[in-house]
C-alpha cells in the first residue's frame, strides 16, 4: 500500500506532523452551526502547502469528488489494488470523476469545510481495502523522501 506519488506536487513546500489520532474539538458547519461539540480523533494527517498547490493521484484507480460537511470539497480515490485514499479541504477539483493514473493532477490544496480561517492544508487518509483508516505518515514520509529534491528542504517533523 505505498504511495506511488507524494499527494501534493511541490513537496518543497510542504510540511506535516504524524497528528493521526490526535483530539479534535467543536466542529462547525460551513453556515456556522455547530455540528459537534466534544472530542473526536483526527482520521488522516494534514499536510500543509500553499493555497492552489495541485494535489496528486497517488496511485491509478479511480476517483469521484464529493462535497463533506467537515471538510469541504473532497476526494475519493479507489486504486486498483483495492486501497481508498480520501482527501479533504481542496479548494477545487480537476476535471470530473474518472480513471486517473498516479501523479495525475485531481484537485487544489485550500482551506474548505472546518478549516476555513486556518492554514491551507491538504487533510489525507487512508483506508486498505476491508479495513478502518489507518495511519498514512510512514507512506507520505516514504513517498516525501523519494520525491524531495536532493539536499531535503522538506520541513516534516
Amino acid at each position: 500500500m505505498p504511495l506511488r506519488v507524494f499527494p501534493v506536487a511541490d513537496v518543497s513546500g510542504v510540511h506535516f506532523t504524524d497528528d493521526f489520532n490526535a483530539p479534535r474539538g467543536i466542529t462547525f458547519s460551513p453556515s456556522g452551526s455547530l455540528l459537534f461539540e466534544g472530542q473526536r480523533a483526527h482520521a488522516g494527517i494534514d499536510i500543509f502547502a500553499p493555497e492552489g498547490s495541485p494535489v496528486l493521484a497517488v496511485d491509478d484507480g479511480a476517483v469521484r469528488f464529493v462535497e463533506e460537511g467537515l471538510g469541504g470539497l473532497s476526494f475519493y480515490l479507489k486504486a486498483d489494488d483495492g486501497v481508498t485514499y480520501f482527501g479533504t479541504h481542496m479548494s477545487g477539483v480537476e476535471g470530473s470523476a474518472r480513471r486517473v493514473r498516479a501523479g495525475d493532477v485531481i484537485g487544489y490544496v485550500g482551506h474548505g469545510g472546518n478549516a476555513r480561517g486556518t492554514p491551507d492544508r491538504l487533510h489525507f487518509e487512508v483506508h486498505p481495502a476491508g479495513r478502518g483508516v489507518v495511519d498514512p505518515f510512514p507512506f507520505l514520509r516514504a513517498a516525501e523522501r523519494r520525491t524531495a529534491p536532493s539536499g531535503g528542504g522538506v520541513s516534516s517533523l
